[in-house]
């Protein structure tokens, strides 16, 4: 029932892989995403392997914001807990 900017990382990590779980009373989503940007900061994702034990708990995307990446995170619910877990490539990895 609301959105929020769940992580943010500097320009200088190109590419992202993300672990993402929403939890509202007794049912669990998680989603995995990858993200990566070009030289100009436009970001490409996807959102893949969504597993959720009652339907969709929330939307999941990434934006440039305020000169850093930011991952974002609507829920469909009020009371909602989200865990972020991230890994992130620098440029020249």
């Amino acid at each position: 029932a609301s959105t929020a900017t769940v992580f943010s990382w500097g320009t200088n990590y190109a590419s992202a892989k993300f672990l993402v779980r929403i939890r509202s009373g007794n049912h669990s989503q998680v989603s995995e995403l990858l993200v990566t940007a070009d030289n100009s900061s436009n970001l490409a994702v996807t959102e893949y392997a969504i597993v959720g034990t009652n339907g969709n708990l929330g939307n999941v995307s990434a934006v440039m914001s305020g000169g850093q990446y930011a991952l974002t995170v609507e829920t469909t619910e009020n009371q909602s807990e989200v865990i972020v877990y991230a890994t992130l490539m620098a440029y020249g990895d």
